[in-house]
């Protein structure tokens, strides 16, 4: 059972959080380790450990710790999609894609879990569910989830993960394309309606 948040809780994770955010990885990793030492039981140290394993691409000892925080709180939708985007930067597509389609069922308005969703599905060249994750974002959060799309696509295109796999950037051509047809629709729609007013 996780442990109920307290103010020395709040207080350590504070202190381990600033140490992130100032770019202080290493750091924060110790505190981490040091409050999931002291605080075994607590969910959200657990997830931030995770977090903070993540930052410095230590990708499957990240998967422990995210494990760690949803034994402790298998609702916690956060970690099931930070497990998710681990499984997926360490390519495991088909391994992210249930984790992200499990976080959707606690959670299913999570435009980023979406996109993650969408992005495993057109690495494993799923182009129908790939539209249905990313339409469902964009009904949601036009802006940010074409922003967060793109910019991750982009990225694994700079890493070369699609080198080998013509199919798999066709797919993402295809879907980039339907993206932006919705979304000048969705613009069009807004301004039809503002102008009945």
């Amino acid at each position: 059972m996780a442990r109920k948040f307290d103010e020395f809780a709040e207080m350590m994770l504070g202190k381990c959080m600033r140490l992130q955010s100032g770019g202080k990885h290493e750091e924060a990793l110790a505190c981490m380790v040091d409050l999931t030492k002291k605080m075994p039981d607590l969910e959200l140290a657990w997830h931030y450990h995770g977090m903070n394993l993540m930052s410095l691409k230590r990708y499957k000892e990240a998967l422990n710790s995210f494990n760690k925080a949803t034994e402790l709180d298998p609702k916690d939708w956060t970690s099931i999609s930070a497990r998710g985007l681990c499984k997926l930067l360490l390519k495991d597509f088909d391994g992210a894609k249930k984790e992200f389609d499990v976080s959707l069922t606690i959670n299913p308005n999570d435009v980023p879990t979406l996109v993650f969703a969408c992005i495993s599905s057109i690495m494993k060249n799923e182009k129908v569910p790939a539209e249905a994750y990313i339409k469902k974002a964009i009904e949601i959060e036009p802006e940010t989830a074409g922003e967060m799309l793109n910019t991750f696509m982009f990225s694994l295109m700079q890493q070369g993960a699609f080198e080998s796999d013509k199919k798999v950037k066709e797919a993402y051509e295809r879907l980039s394309s339907s993206l932006r047809k919705l979304q000048v629709a969705k613009e069009k729609y807004k301004e039809s309606k503002k102008k009945k007013k």
